[in-house]
């Protein structure tokens, strides 16, 4: 039986200490909710959505134009977590750094 792959792709800002917000472009894993849990740390949930081994952030550690860095990881079936630091020290989270960021995240069943 051949497996078959969903994807998720968006645009995230967050402000403050604000939840994230998505601009949904292609999505067919379904509606993944975006929370803020700390500083510079946001979690993706989707029940039992991201298995693992076979789901992955696109890009799991990325600096954009502006220096700033964001890691996204897998944390378990339902959960991944994105962090964010600021271009001015790319070793402390930041807020802030989501500014029409793109997130391409593909799990494989």
């Amino acid at each position: 039986m051949a497996g078959f792959f969903r994807y998720y792709r968006a645009l995230l800002t967050q402000t403050g200490t604000s939840d994230p917000v998505a601009k949904d472009l292609d999505n067919t894993i379904g509606r993944i909710v975006w929370k803020r849990t700390g500083v510079g740390t946001y979690t993706a949930t989707k029940d039992l959505s991201f298995r693992q081994y076979k789901t992955v952030p696109v890009r799991d550690a990325y600096i954009d134009a502006d220096g700033n860095k964001m890691v996204m990881e897998w944390t378990d079936m339902s959960t991944l977590t994105l962090k964010t630091y600021a271009a001015a020290d790319t070793e402390t989270l930041a807020d802030g750094v989501l500014v029409n960021q793109y997130v391409n995240i593909e799990t494989y069943f």
